[in-house]
């Protein structure tokens, strides 16, 4: 099996600098609303918000691809998506939140397509399924890291998006320097 996964492990790492950044986001930013005491409906609708952009990003992420290729694309979101987590430490206002985090996803939305299209195009046909777990494994495994690094770190400072930002800085290095 190892054997299978070794073409694929920048694709891994990626994937899972990508999750550890996501899973820290949203939890961060799940609690740091329950602290300042924030209206469910805020966070409801902070939380709705990154599936929307999901959603956006799954019809802007297609053209894109098609417009400037896998790496560029997954590049740009990459630094798109680690702009706007910053920007949740500068601004203290939701409404504003809420676009960055509308933009989160949809920056996400357009890493994952590349990374999985990468995956199937390159992965043989009868492995499929091996390459695919590989990176299911990537994925769960960087959105508990992301979840554990509150509980090594529970002060809900901007530290964390600073580290949420340097996440998604790492997950573009091994998908740049890749040969394919």
């Amino acid at each position: 099996m190892r054997q299978i996964w070794k073409p694929f492990r920048a694709l891994y790492f990626a994937s899972l600098m990508m999750l550890i950044g996501s899973g820290l986001l949203s939890t961060y930013l799940a609690l740091r609303l329950a602290a300042d005491h924030v209206d469910s409906l805020w966070v409801g609708a902070l939380m709705a918000a990154n599936y929307f952009g999901l959603v956006l990003g799954g019809k802007i992420g297609h053209r894109l691809i098609a417009r400037v290729g896998h790496i560029r694309a997954y590049s740009a979101c990459a630094g798109i998506v680690g702009a706007a987590v910053l920007g949740h430490g500068l601004v203290n206002w939701l409404p504003a939140w809420i676009v960055l985090r509308m933009i989160v996803g949809l920056g996400m939305m357009c890493q994952y397509m590349v990374i999985e299209s990468w995956l199937n195009e390159q992965a043989d046909a009868k492995q499929r399924g091996v390459v695919f777990s590989g990176y299911m494994i990537a994925s769960y495994l960087g959105l508990v890291l992301g979840q554990l690094i509150l509980v090594m770190h529970p002060a809900l400072g901007p530290e964390l998006l600073m580290l949420v930002a340097l996440c998604f800085a790492l997950c573009l290095v091994p998908v740049t320097l890749t040969r394919r």
